[in-house]
């Protein structure tokens, strides 16, 4: 029997502010313009034709080279991707953010991201797709 003081569900602050980080960044998207909408999402998305010299002409320009690796992971298509994505932070997340701290766990999860879009990179050199 468990103490009744004992929370519902027990998952770390920093995750709870990571999934609010990611709802706020999905909901302010909705309320923009179409097109600064998409201008946002290619800018911030991971392109790998930036790298093999598309960079001028895609929105973000060089500047997006160095950002989009670390932008893409606040960013999500549509509210499925975004709850998924959620949903296993908190399933997930919360052991690891337990394990190593939150400042660790929040590192930890964008040097994963980094090294995610240098994977895709790496197959998908000079894709024109995010």
């Amino acid at each position: 029997m468990s103490k009744p003081n004992e929370p519902l569900f027990n998952v770390p602050t920093g995750v709870l502010v990571v999934i609010g980080v990611l709802i706020a960044i999905h909901v302010g998207r909705q309320v923009l313009p179409e097109d600064l909408d998409t201008w946002i999402v290619v800018a911030g998305a991971f392109v790998p034709s930036r790298y093999s010299g598309d960079a001028d002409m895609l929105p973000g320009g060089v500047l997006a080279m160095v950002t989009s690796p670390f932008t893409y992971q606040l960013l999500h298509g549509d509210i499925t991707h975004l709850a998924f994505n959620s949903l296993w932070l908190l399933a997930f997340g919360g052991a690891v953010a337990f394990r190593i701290g939150t400042a660790r766990f929040i590192a930890f999860g964008v040097l994963c991201g980094l090294i995610a879009a240098l994977a895709f990179l790496a197959v998908n050199w000079g894709a024109r797709v995010p």
